[in-house]
């Protein structure tokens, strides 16, 4: 049936086809008062098809939820039932490569369709359908979940709706289990994940979601969309809520001076988990060190977080970023300064662990120098002899000339520090460069 052979129903003028499914045709009309709407019409002859319509219609007027597309008047006592909605121009299928290219506007995209098949899941009902041309964008650019022609109650089904043998839904974006005999009929809240999960993908990378790659997509961004779509449908996410709370703590870790506490503690437990796996990534590790240098937070707090990192990620840091690591622990110095005798003395083997990793790490003389240095601020000003131990462990080690040089500078604007401990190491056991700076902190001792 085309826009010709329908011009008018009851009060709505047809106006133009603008979609078209298995159930029914979706027009562009207007009312009598001149406001322009979407109406969809029931043209088939099948009385399943047409039980399938109405139960459609049913099943959104039980949703009430700006993410889900609104009924507006339904009629099934027409020679042509149908029912109207307010008019969307584009679904999000058709901004998909905006999308790709604006991965911030993509994600939020995504959220509204969750929040969307969430309402739909707590009101006992399961979409099997979604993708993105099921998403709507409205003229006030909300996202809204359409399309529940082939919705099925969670709580029950008729086999007369959807036969055991039926295999409905959009191909690409089906779960595994729907491809099952019977699968359509015992598809469940996991079926809609697993589509979410498809979803997200061709948001993201404009690509469709026939087969996944992990390409040029964040590591933590990959695993949502890997453990959304997994094979069993209880190795999925728990519900659409839990996957809202790990999208938004995604989202959080992309903004992280907005809540830098919180982020760091996300990003520190995502780079944990891939480093138990034996993996890590480098965009996880220097958005970190990205939350530390960056981040306006007390210097108390900035010791908290910064004492939370385990040796193996302090010791990456210097690896994959040399050229941020040594303002990330000039920042440490300048806070221990001022900071340490607010700290108990026990804080010195702290601070004491923490730059033992960066001096073994590195090859940088002057990264070096300011690690040694910090051990020996903590050491002398929290009285701490186990923090001198390494302090004097570290200085003994030193052989080549160039390192020595750079650290006796160090130490000569330390002296005040350095000739406290200066005594407990032999002058014959240094370094000659170094050996300069003991006579003086000798002699800063008489």
């Amino acid at each position: 049936m085309s826009v010709l052979e329908i011009n008018k129903i009851d009060k709505y003028e047809i106006l133009e086809e603008i979609g078209c499914g298995g159930m029914g045709i979706v027009y562009r009309a207007k009312s009598n008062s001149g406001e322009e709407v979407a109406v969809k019409v029931c043209v088939t002859d099948s009385v399943d098809l047409v039980k399938r319509f109405k139960r459609e219609v049913r099943a959104i007027q039980k949703i009430h939820h700006q993410n889900v597309m609104p009924i507006l008047y339904a009629n099934f006592d027409s020679d042509t039932p149908y029912y109207v909605m307010p008019l969307a121009e584009k679904s999000v299928f058709d901004i998909i490569d905006q999308l790709a290219n604006d991965h911030k506007k993509a994600l939020s995209v995504f959220l509204q369709i969750c929040y969307g098949v969430q309402a739909a899941h707590l009101a006992g009902e399961c979409h099997r359908d979604i993708k993105p041309q099921n998403a709507l964008i409205m003229a006030d650019g909300r996202i809204v979940v359409a399309d529940f022609g082939l919705v099925k109650f969670l709580d029950r089904d008729t086999t007369l709706l959807t036969k055991t043998d039926m295999c409905v839904g959009t191909e690409m974006y089906m779960a595994p289990e729907q491809f099952l005999p019977g699968g359509s009929r015992d598809a469940t809240s996991f079926t809609d994940i697993y589509q979410l999960g498809k979803t997200l993908y061709q948001l993201y990378t404009g690509q469709y979601p026939a087969v996944l790659s992990s390409d040029d997509i964040p590591a933590n961004l990959w695993y949502i969309i890997q453990k959304a779509t997994k094979q069993k449908p209880s190795d999925r996410f728990t519900d659409v809520a839990e996957l809202i709370d790990t999208i938004n703590d995604y989202i959080a870790s992309l903004d992280p001076l907005a809540n830098p506490q919180e982020s760091f503690c996300i990003e520190l437990k995502n780079v944990n988990d891939q480093l138990s796996l034996g993996l890590y990534s480098k965009q996880s590790v220097d958005r970190l060190i990205n939350i530390l240098l960056m981040s306006e937070v007390d210097n108390d707090m900035f010791l908290d977080l910064y004492d939370k990192l385990p040796d193996k990620i302090i010791g990456l840091y210097v690896k994959e970023f040399s050229e941020r690591i040594t303002p990330l622990i000039q920042k440490y110095s300048n806070i221990i300064k001022k900071c340490i005798l607010n700290k108990h003395y026990n804080y010195a083997e702290v601070v004491a662990e923490k730059m033992q990793v960066i001096y073994h790490s590195t090859n940088d003389y002057t990264l070096k120098a300011f690690s040694l240095i910090n051990v020996l601020i903590a050491a002398v000003d929290l009285n701490r002899f186990r923090a001198m131990s390494v302090f004097n462990r570290l200085l003994l080690s030193i052989t080549d000339d160039e390192e020595a040089f750079v650290i006796s500078k160090a130490l000569s604007e330390n002296m005040d520090r350095y000739a406290h401990v200066f005594s407990q190491i032999g002058k014959d056991q240094l370094h000659r460069f170094i050996q300069a700076q003991w006579s003086v902190a000798a002699s800063l001792q008489r």
